[in-house]
């Protein structure tokens, strides 16, 4: 009982750090993003077409996930 009390309480520590160190750099990169974008607009950067078949890569991640967790 006393580890698992010890566990939560470690979890909570590391929640509230975690919340502590980044709980505000959403809102940085919330008011930098327009900034860049206006940047690359001006200069005339294009990105390339992206190539990935996301769906593929979604099927086969949850495909090896469900042989880990579930087909022991």
């Amino acid at each position: 009982m006393k580890s698992c009390l010890m566990w939560y309480q470690g979890m909570r520590c590391y929640r509230n750090k975690c919340a502590n160190a980044y709980g505000f750099y959403w809102f940085t990169d919330l008011a930098i993003s327009p900034i860049i974008v206006d940047a690359i607009d001006k200069r005339g950067i294009e990105f390339l077409e992206s190539t990935v078949n996301i769906k593929d890569i979604r099927r086969k991640y949850h495909k090896e996930v469900e042989k880990v967790f579930f087909n022991n």
